[in-house]
């Protein structure tokens, strides 16, 4: 591990016991203060002055567009400039500007998408108009920074709401809500990853993908495709740690705390809303509820990865609806369910490309989700010409089956992601003979060569997984 990787780690375990002393703090006006005080250390500690000024930019233009265009301009203007900004601080070198520093991209990743669903919030009219003057409370420029830096998340996600952060500092009784338990558990498994991470990292490391030495190994391809298990497993093993470490700092302070009863989902927050006047739930009654479940409360606003459904996920889109799943409700709410295309393939390719912009300018980002929708597109394909054939017992292998290619075209796909210049990735797909492209374009032509066979609605649904 670098030095980056142990500041982080100091940075994120360290976040947890915080959180409990900002939790039982007192007001939310110092909650507010020492959520914000943490984040401006934490990325001052990270990327020093040069690279939070970047993200400042970015919050005082969000601030100036939504303080002088009002409700029904700033909402887009507000996203185009804080996508374009991000597009600036990636290339800013290439105009006569400083280079930021390397670790502050994290710092701007996360900023970048809480300054540009903000202007949403503020005037979503649901919730942002006052009920005695009629004009939508905007937050002030401290408001603005004390969100935009909360220390929760903001190198690693999740993502969270405004309203999730307002409801965090206004809790009633927070030392009646059950942190610290939630918190730890939530890190059972975390030395098991932990110590894998390390051996697999330091046996397998990525740089070595499309070195010399393995381009040109005696046994090829099979020991390149072989060498991409350990070391795709370490890569994503590696967000498992970052991310259960940040779920539970978020966990001690309280953040995204909501009752059972009000079904919370990741990344939004309750879709249920509770009456504490009569102790009733408003909307649809989830099963079995209770008055009783109020004292219960969920962290599923803050859950940010679901580790055995993406483990053994046999198909590209379930892994996809169950990794970073904060930002998934984003990308989901804010570009692909906005986007006028009814086409769905156009819909996840579009989608796909404004998650590459955002996590970066490399090629290698490029070269691996836009291959994506193929992947997609090859499984849903191969599947509806296929299983129809099968009986429920072959559909189990046929699922198994489908989780081994998935996982095959993960890691494959994976050396984009990984090695991310565009000469490196080459270099590495050139010495398997593009061997997983191949595959893919071949599960995407199969299905047109397999006749039809016409099942009732009952045959095709039933699935086993």
């Amino acid at each position: 591990m670098s030095t980056t990787d142990w500041l982080y780690l100091s940075m994120l375990l360290g976040s947890i016991p915080y959180g409990h002393l900002v939790k039982i703090s007192g007001s939310p006006a110092r909650k507010q203060f020492l959520c914000m005080a943490a984040g401006i250390g934490l990325s001052l500690a990270l990327v020093g002055l040069k690279g939070i000024l970047h993200s400042f930019v970015t919050v005082l233009g969000t601030y100036l567009i939504v303080l002088s265009l009002g409700p029904r301009r700033s909402e887009w203007i507000a996203f185009l400039f804080v996508f374009g900004y991000l597009f600036f601080f990636r290339t800013c070198s290439y105009f006569g500007f400083e280079k930021p520093p390397a670790h502050s991209n994290a710092v701007q990743l996360l900023v970048t998408l809480r300054c540009c669903t903000l202007p949403f919030e503020i005037f979503d009219t649901s919730q942002a108009v006052d009920t005695e003057s009629k004009a939508y409370k905007r937050p002030s420029f401290y408001e603005f920074l004390s969100y935009c830096y909360c220390y929760c998340g903001l190198t690693t996600g999740p993502y969270f709401r405004y309203k999730t952060f307002k409801d965090m500092l206004h809790q009633e009784n927070p030392e009646q809500i059950s942190t610290f338990i939630p918190a730890m558990s939530n890190l059972n498994t975390l030395p098991f990853y932990a110590v894998v991470y390390l051996l697999l990292n330091q046996h397998f490391p990525i740089s070595s993908i499309a070195s010399e030495e393995n381009v040109k190994h005696p046994l090829g391809i099979l020991f390149q495709l072989a060498y991409l298990v350990p070391t795709f497993i370490a890569f994503r093993w590696r967000f498992y740690i970052g991310w259960l470490l940040a779920e539970s700092s978020c966990m001690t302070l309280g953040l995204g705390a909501y009752p059972v009863c009000t079904d919370p989902k990741p990344g939004l927050g309750p879709t249920k809303s509770f009456s504490e006047q009569n102790g009733e739930v408003q909307g649809s009654e989830p099963e079995n509820s209770s008055v009783s479940k109020r004292d219960f409360y969920s962290f599923e606003t803050i859950h940010n990865i679901r580790i055995f459904e993406v483990e053994f996920s046999p198909c590209m889109a379930n892994t996809m609806k169950n990794w970073n799943l904060s930002v998934q409700w984003w990308i989901s709410t804010y570009v692909h369910r906005k986007l006028p295309f009814k086409n769905k393939n156009l819909r996840m390719f579009i989608t796909l490309l404004v998650s590459a912009f955002w996590h970066g300018v490399a090629p290698g980002y490029y070269l691996t989700f836009l291959m994506v929708p193929l992947v997609v597109i090859a499984e849903v394909r191969m599947e509806k010409a296929v299983k129809p054939y099968l009986s429920a017992k072959y559909c189990y292998y046929y699922d198994w089956a489908s989780w081994f290619f998935h996982y095959r075209s993960m890691e494959y796909l994976g050396c984009g992601f990984m090695l991310l210049q565009l000469q490196h990735c080459i270099r590495a797909w050139r010495s398997m003979y593009f061997i997983g492209h191949i595959v893919i374009f071949a599960f995407i032509l199969i299905p047109s060569f397999i006749p039809k066979k016409h099942v009732n609605e009952k045959e095709a649904n039933k699935k086993v997984y």
